[in-house]
């Protein structure tokens, strides 16, 4: 077992007979093609990338749900999908093994080779088989349309006794996280462990990096974007408004790295870069506050989310998203016994 991940966006990786197209969310065998969903792509590769390690299912839900609360069957449903796309058989895999009590492992031989330079004409590198994520040549931030743009958005940093700041630096993270990847050009790939290195995440072009600092009842909030394969910082803003404004701050954010992203949004998509869970300052931090109780998967913390939520749902009876975590909290009392 390597101790070091190398980076899967220089090299090609050989085994199992496929050819993978990461961009076209595409696995391709003997001239037959087959789509997969992000999540399932985003799982294989994954998985690709720790060949032959065992990967917990805790590790895999905060790889493809990064600080988003799902239910354990969430993840069984991409891994049924993923291996009904491989042809793979649960019983007797040939590809993805299911390690019981401890999750998941790629079974399939993966070789790792060289990719050769990118052509002249700024087309794409070639892939063998698993994995790679989507490559891209040339200078500038617009992107062929025929592909998603991949980018990350990295943990907004804050002054370690701020305590205010602490918690809405995570939910301006996750939300932005969540808004641009509800857009159809962007493929978002966030760094499970939440290093807030700009260099940590090369699997993605661009990174959205920034920091939050909470004075006199005003939130400042720094927003970059920035290269992932130079750092070179493309675009930077300052945003501030008064805390009672976050939501509209949120939005204006997320507007503004599409903006300087150079996409094509569709209205209904613009409408949701505009629309907050909840308008309720105070619902809202409970649920910040829950989340990260939620997220351990311990016995208490699970019991301090749970009446974070209620709390939330209290200050705002419609805020679904707190209605969903208290549900989670319920399946996790279950599912963990």
């Amino acid at each position: 077992m390597q101790e070091e991940k190398t980076d899967l966006a220089e090299q090609s990786i050989r085994g199992g007979g496929w050819l993978l197209d990461a961009p076209l969310n595409q696995i391709e065998q003997d001239g037959r093609g087959v789509r997969l969903e992000p999540k399932a792509m985003a799982l294989l590769l994954y998985l690709a990338q720790r060949a032959d390690e065992v990967v917990s299912r805790k590790q895999l839900l905060s790889a493809l749900w990064p600080g988003v609360i799902v239910s354990d069957d969430a993840l069984t449903q991409v891994i049924i999908k993923l291996r009904k796309a491989l042809g793979d058989d649960a019983r007797h895999p040939r590809y993805i093994q299911t390690i019981s009590k401890h999750g998941y492992r790629l079974i399939a031989q993966v070789e790792n080779l060289p990719l050769k330079e990118p052509p002249a004409d700024g087309g794409k590198k070639s892939v063998n088989w698993l994995p790679q994520r989507p490559l891209w040549w040339g200078t500038g931030v617009t992107q062929p349309r025929s592909a998603p743009l991949t980018i990350s958005v990295l943990p907004f940093k804050t002054a370690a006794d701020d305590a205010v700041s602490i918690r809405f630096a995570g939910g301006i993270t996750a939300d932005l996280a969540d808004d641009l990847s509800r857009l159809s050009e962007i493929w978002v790939i966030n760094d499970p462990g939440g290093s807030g290195d700009l260099h940590h995440e090369k699997r993605a072009r661009y990174l959205v990096s920034g920091s939050v600092f909470h004075a006199q009842e005003r939130l400042l909030v720094h927003v970059q974007l920035t290269e992932s394969a130079t750092a070179h910082q493309l675009w930077s803003e300052r945003f501030d408004h008064p805390l009672g404004e976050l939501f509209d701050m949120q939005s204006e954010i997320s507007r503004r790295v599409v903006d300087q992203l150079s996409l094509r949004v569709s209205q209904a998509e613009r409408r949701h870069l505009a629309r907050r869970y909840t308008r309720n300052l105070a619902a809202y931090g409970y649920f910040l506050d829950a989340q990260v109780h939620l997220l351990t998967r311990e016995t208490e913390d699970n019991r301090q989310a749970r009446a974070l939520y209620r709390l939330a749902i209290e200050q705002a009876p419609a805020f679904a998203r707190a209605h969903t975590g208290l549900a989670l909290s319920h399946a996790a009392d279950y599912r963990n016994q």
